[in-house]
C-alpha cells in the first residue's frame, strides 16, 4: 500500500498554480499526494477556475478535502474550527509527512502537526516581515513564525533575506533555500539568438561586420549586384551570406569563385532560422528588382536589423531612409550606399550610428497597414516559416487593435492581482507624471481595487493610457508583445511573473526589495527603483523607453541569470528534500 503526503494551503490557486510539479515528483516517488484548501475562500477563485483545477487534480487522482481555513488573522474561531477540521483529517490519513503553504494556514498545519506527531515542511512565500516592513508585521508575524519554527522538520525559503534570517533566528530542523516555484523558461522563452554562437557557427568573428540577403536566387532577387558591389568596394571586415535555392546558384558560385570572394561570400542554400540569422547579421542587404511588400525585408526591420535595399516600389514603403537606398540595376550604386552606410567603420561603431535609423524602420512597421499579411498568411499554422519576428509584429497589431491604440505605442505591463500590494497606483501615477500619451500601462489581474483604479486614471485624466486587462490566461504571449515590465509591489517573496518577464526578454523595472535583489544581481542594480513614490518611478520609466538601451545585452543577462531560477533548477532541489524525508521514514527500504 502506498504511503501518503499531505499538502496543505489555505486557497487552492496556490497548489494549482505553484504545487502540480511538487505533486509530480512525490508521485513519481511512490507517494499518494493528497491536498487540503478552503475552495470559498479565495474572492479571485471563479467557480471555472475551481472546476479546472479539481479537474487537474482528480486527473492525476489527487483527493481533495476541503477545510475552512481564512487568509483573515483576526477570525480566532474560524481558525479553531479549521485546526479541527485538519487534526481530523491528519489523524485519519496517517500521513509520512505535511508540506504546508500560506501564513495562516501554515500555522495551524504545524500545529496539528506537533499534535499528531507528523513530519513537516513548511515553503515560506515571502514572510511578512523584511527590512522595510511596517512595525505591525513585525509584532504580528515575526514572534509567531519564530516560535512555530521549532515544530517544523523542514522551513524552505524562497530568497536569501528570508532564509538567512531564517538559519540565523530560527529553530526549524532543517532550514532551506530553494529559488521560488521555478519558472517555465521554455513557455517564455522570446527565442532571443546567442548572436555570438550563431555567428561563430557560420565563421564570423566579433570584428567581422556580417551582411545577409534572403530570397530566390534568381535575377529578380538580384543577388549577383551584391558579389559584384563586394569585388568593387574590397572591404576586408565584410563577409556576405544569402539564404536561398534557385536556378542562379550555379552562376553565382562561379561569379563568387572566379572573383575569388569564396572566404568573403557563402550561399547557404534553403535556412530554416531566417530570424536567427537576422539577429546575427550586422547588416541586411536586399537587392531585389521588383517586389509588392516583401517579407524577408520586413522580417529584418522586425529584427531590427539595419537594412539597406533597392529604390522600387514596397522597399520605400518599409525604409524611412533615401541614403539606404540603391539603384538595382547599378553596381556603383549599391558601392557608394556601402560606403555612406560602412566605409571603413569597425563593427561596433557602425551598429551604433544605424541604431536610430533601425529603431525608426522598426517603429515604422509596427504602425503599418499588415492587413494583407495577415489575411493571406495564418500565423496559427505558422505557414509563415521561421518568420518569427514579423510574426510578432503581426500579434502585436492585433493586442494593438484589442487595445484600440496604435500599434506604435510604447506598451508598459505588469501582472498581479489589484490590491494595496501590488501597488499598481504608483505606476499609473507615474505615467500621468510622464505626460506622455503614446505611453500605455496594461495590467493584467483581477481584484478589490479595480474599481478605485478606474477612479484614479479618471482623476488623472489618462483614461485612455492604462488598461486593466482582468483575468489573462496568455501572459506568456503579452509579454512578448510589450516594451517594459514593472513590478511595483510593496512586498514579494519571489515574484514569478517578474521571472517569466525576464525569460521573455523584456527590459525589467522592479522595486528595490527582496526577492527582486535575488532575481536581479549584481550589474543590474540601475534596473531596481529605490522608492515607491511615482517621481522615482516615472523618472526610471523615462530612461529605459527614452535612452534606447543595449537590449541585446540586458536580454542575454536576464536569459543567463533566470536559468538559476528555473522550474529544472526548482524541481531537482525539491526533489532532494522529498527524498532526505522518504530516507528519513525508511520507505522504500
Amino acid at each position: 500500500m502506498k504511503k501518503k503526503v499531505l499538502m496543505v494551503a489555505c486557497v487552492p490557486v496556490m497548489i494549482k498554480h505553484f504545487n502540480i510539479p511538487n505533486i509530480q515528483i512525490l508521485q513519481k516517488m511512490g507517494y499518494q499526494v493528497e491536498v487540503a484548501f478552503n475552495c470559498y475562500e479565495d474572492e479571485m477563485w471563479s467557480k471555472t477556475d475551481w472546476i479546472e483545477c479539481n479537474r487537474q487534480l482528480n486527473a492525476k487522482k489527487v483527493l481533495v478535502h476541503q477545510v475552512d481555513f481564512t487568509r483573515n488573522a483576526a477570525k480566532i474561531i474560524e481558525h479553531v474550527k479549521a485546526y479541527r477540521q485538519l487534526k481530523a483529517i491528519v489523524e485519519k490519513g496517517k500521513y509520512e509527512f505535511i508540506h504546508c503553504h500560506t501564513p495562516i494556514a501554515a500555522a495551524i498545519a504545524r500545529i496539528v502537526a506537533h499534535r499528531t506527531k507528523t513530519r513537516i515542511l513548511y515553503t515560506a512565500h515571502g514572510f511578512h516581515f523584511f527590512k522595510g516592513a511596517p512595525l505591525k508585521n513585525w509584532l504580528l508575524y515575526y514572534p509567531v513564525e519564530k516560535f512555530l519554527s521549532r515544530w517544523t522538520d523542514c522551513l524552505i525559503t524562497i530568497n536569501r533575506e528570508d532564509y538567512q534570517r531564517a538559519k540565523k533566528k530560527f529553530h526549524a530542523g532543517r532550514t532551506e533555500y530553494v529559488p521560488g516555484v521555478g519558472v517555465d523558461v521554455e513557455k517564455f522563452n522570446s527565442r532571443l539568438v546567442d548572436t555570438k554562437v550563431k555567428r561563430e557557427s557560420l565563421g564570423v568573428s566579433d570584428h567581422d561586420i556580417m551582411l545577409l540577403s534572403v530570397g530566390e536566387l534568381s535575377e529578380r532577387e538580384n543577388h549577383e549586384i551584391v558579389i559584384r558591389a563586394l569585388k568593387e568596394f574590397n572591404n576586408p571586415k565584410l563577409k556576405y551570406y544569402i539564404v536561398g535555392q534557385g536556378g542562379l546558384q550555379e552562376h553565382l558560385t562561379t561569379l563568387i569563385k572566379n572573383y575569388g570572394l569564396e572566404d568573403k561570400i557563402s550561399l547557404l542554400g534553403y535556412r530554416t532560422d531566417i530570424s536567427e540569422l537576422c539577429q546575427a547579421a550586422d547588416l541586411f542587404v536586399f537587392p531585389s528588382k521588383q517586389e509588392g511588400l516583401p517579407v524577408a525585408l520586413m522580417e529584418a526591420i522586425a529584427c531590427e536589423t539595419p537594412v539597406i535595399c533597392s529604390k522600387i516600389r514596397g522597399n520605400v514603403e518599409l525604409v524611412r531612409n533615401g541614403r539606404a537606398m540603391f539603384d538595382a540595376d547599378s553596381v556603383g550604386s549599391l558601392v557608394d550606399c556601402l560606403k555612406r552606410c560602412v566605409g571603413e567603420k569597425k563593427r561596433k561603431e557602425f551598429r551604433k550610428d544605424r541604431k536610430k535609423e533601425t529603431r525608426a524602420n522598426y517603429k515604422h512597421l509596427l504602425s503599418s497597414d499588415l492587413t494583407f499579411v495577415n489575411t493571406q498568411i495564418n500565423i496559427s499554422c505558422c505557414d509563415i516559416g521561421e518568420y518569427n519576428g514579423l510574426r510578432k509584429i503581426l500579434k502585436r497589431q492585433n493586442f494593438a487593435k484589442e487595445l484600440k491604440i496604435d500599434a506604435g505605442s510604447t506598451l508598459i505591463l505588469s501582472v498581479g492581482e489589484l490590491n494595496k500590494n501590488k501597488n499598481h497606483s504608483t505606476v499609473i501615477k507615474a505615467i500621468a507624471k510622464l505626460g506622455i500619451p503614446s505611453v500605455h500601462y496594461v495590467i493584467a489581474g483581477q481584484g478589490e481595487l479595480k474599481k478605485e483604479l478606474w477612479e484614479l486614471t479618471g482623476k488623472l485624466g489618462i483614461e485612455g493610457q492604462i488598461h486593466l486587462l482582468g483575468f489573462r490566461s496568455d501572459i506568456a504571449d503579452i509579454m512578448k508583445l510589450v516594451d517594459l515590465y514593472c513590478l511595483p509591489s510593496l512586498r514579494e517573496g519571489l515574484n514569478v511573473s517578474l521571472m517569466e518577464a525576464m525569460a521573455s526578454g523584456l527590459i525589467c523595472l522592479a522595486g528595490d526589495i527582496r526577492g527582486n535583489r535575488d532575481l536581479f544581481g549584481e550589474g543590474m542594480e540601475s534596473y531596481l527603483v529605490p522608492k515607491k513614490g511615482a517621481k522615482v518611478w516615472a523618472e526610471k520609466i523615462r530612461e529605459c523607453i527614452g535612452s534606447e538601451p543595449d537590449k541585446e545585452l540586458i536580454q542575454k543577462w536576464e536569459w543567463d541569470r533566470i536559468q538559476l531560477f528555473s522550474e529544472e533548477e526548482v524541481m531537482g532541489k525539491m526533489q532532494e528534500i522529498y527524498e532526505f524525508y522518504k530516507r528519513e521514514t525508511g520507505y522504500g527500504e
